[in-house]
């Protein structure tokens, strides 16, 4: 994700938009590879100096322009957090997608307002496919873990449903991927005895593949 940051100094506490004597506001835009403007992004932020503390999850959509506010901060350092999964923005919250490299911002009483323009993308790679009993044929709800092989400390756990499901991957990366579920055997990709021919999966911006998984019963 690339982004540009600036900083704009609220000259005034009273300024439409600017917090109360000890909050800020974090507002901005979202941006297209193309540079148009994308609605309905959902943001949230989170304070890099706040960990250990249980809050409830709170975020604003963009509107029509590309545009939010997030306000009634308390003074901190936040890292800002975008997602669109319809459009093939992943939840940058985790760090399999962003690889922790989320725009961060500033506010504090000298600087009670951020702006900020976020350039999302590149868009996804999606695999998308069915799980099944190998024997019966009969559709699987396995557990899926998805990480980046270069850096498997980054990875993602899900459930998906085997009749149908759809997989968001970091594009142009090296990732693998195991299904799991009671009574059956690991599906991993790439297997123990991966080759150049059937390596880590690396799907493109905005490429899609199609995986159909047979998950075979555990020997008893």
């Amino acid at each position: 994700m690339r982004t540009t940051l600036g900083i704009f100094i609220a000259l005034s506490l009273g300024l439409v938009g600017a917090g109360t004597a000890d909050e800020g506001v974090i507002r901005g835009r979202t941006l297209t590879e193309s540079g148009k403007p994308e609605p309905g992004v959902k943001i949230r932020v989170n304070r890099m100096d706040d960990r250990g503390q249980a809050k409830a999850i709170r975020y604003v959509e963009t509107d029509p322009d590309g545009a939010f506010v997030m306000d009634k901060l308390a003074w901190g350092t936040y890292r800002v957090l975008t997602w669109k999964e319809t459009a093939r923005y992943p939840n940058m919250a985790f760090s399999f997608y962003s690889n922790d490299t989320s725009p961060i911002v500033k506010i504090d009483r000298d600087r009670p307002v951020a702006e900020i323009t976020i350039n999302l993308g590149p868009k996804a790679g999606l695999i998308s496919g069915t799980v099944i009993d190998a024997a019966t044929g009969q559709p699987v709800n396995p557990g899926v873990h998805l990480w980046r092989i270069l850096n498997p400390n980054r990875w993602i756990e899900t459930a998906v449903n085997g009749s149908g499901f759809e997989l968001l991957v970091p594009p142009d990366v090296p990732v693998g991927l195991t299904f799991q579920a009671d009574g059956y055997r690991e599906w991993t990709y790439p297997g123990p005895n991966a080759t150049a021919a059937n390596g880590p999966l690396v799907i493109h911006s905005g490429d899609k593949l199609s995986l159909d998984v047979r998950l075979e019963r555990a020997a008893r």
